[in-house]
């Protein structure tokens, strides 16, 4: 009666939409005769219940926690029944419940109209009681000039974050990195709000200075190979120790101040990496830096 037909015996079918429906019944044998019958309006379809579900609260910071469940239909006549996740059941329109545990709890409603249909809502992780506890953690990296990553350590995850670097700087970003321009100690503070729940932690950050990687070199255009390069390192800073050189033919050096060959031709990018006693670096990058021609006087 809905369109759709089948050839089995004794069929199973599945009506979509609500309605009087005649079924038709067409029968035929091996010598080739047949019957039908027809049976005017035989199924009659009522629609389900169209449920909501709403809340007075659905977060809170402890337990106990008392919250009202409130359920409307679009049919009248409507029973419910109530599933609260915390293994108690309720029967009622409007319902008041109280939560004595933390944690996140799943609501079902089962709503039942007059001639026995019904539909099943449920709301997983609906009503949320969380005892919550800001926390974040600092990357080893706390340096003058280079990121430093925070990593948000809060109980329970999600919720909206906000943090103050201490350096006028703010982000609402999980687990941010920050660059700090001075070195210095900074007060960061983290805060959480999940629901109705309000948390803040904070620590103090020392940022340590970092060296400023410089060099000067000569000659940086010779004119023959093999070309001979002094390069002389003006990196400033306190207690500096270390540094490292790329001379951008595949070699590299150790050393406050070194001389360098190139054996080829062509443009070279210098790049010099000074690090200091608290582990802090900087890196200069000096593209086509040294530039060996073959130039012949004529």
């Amino acid at each position: 009666g809905d369109g759709s037909t089948s050839t089995l015996a004794n069929p199973i079918h599945t009506y979509t939409n609500p309605g009087n429906y005649n079924v038709t019944l067409l029968i035929s044998n091996s010598n080739g005769c047949s019957k039908s019958l027809t049976k005017q309006n035989f199924i009659t379809l009522i629609s389900k219940p169209t449920t909501t579900i709403s809340a007075s609260n659905t977060s809170a910071c402890t337990a106990p926690f008392s919250t009202v469940f409130s359920a409307s239909s679009n049919q009248t006549g409507v029973s419910y029944l109530w599933n609260f996740g915390d293994n108690t059941t309720g029967l009622g329109n409007t319902l008041s419940h109280t939560y004595n545990a933390l944690g996140s709890y799943t609501v079902q409603l089962i709503s039942i109209n007059t001639t026995g249909c019904k539909d099943t809502l449920i709301l997983p992780n609906y009503i949320n009681i969380n005892n919550l506890i800001a926390s974040f953690s600092v990357g080893n990296t706390q340096c003058q000039n280079t990121p430093v990553n925070f990593t948000n350590t809060s109980i329970p995850i999600g919720g909206n974050y906000f943090w103050n670097f201490g350096d006028g700087a703010t982000t609402t970003t999980n687990n941010p990195s920050h660059i700090y321009s001075n070195p210095g100690n900074y007060t960061v503070k983290l805060i959480v709000q999940n629901g109705s729940c309000i948390d803040s932690a904070t620590q103090i950050i020392t940022i340590k200075p970092a060296p400023v990687a410089a060099f000067t070199a000569s000659p940086i255009s010779p004119c023959a190979v093999p070309g001979i390069v002094n390069f002389t390192n003006t990196s400033t800073g306190t207690g500096i120790v270390s540094y490292l050189w790329n001379f951008g033919d595949n070699t590299t050096g150790l050393g406050n101040s070194l001389t360098h060959t190139y054996n080829a031709i062509g443009a070279y990018t210098i790049q010099l990496i000074s690090i200091n006693t608290t582990g802090c670096k900087d890196t200069l990058i000096m593209p086509n830096y040294i530039n060996i021609s073959n130039l012949i006087p004529s």
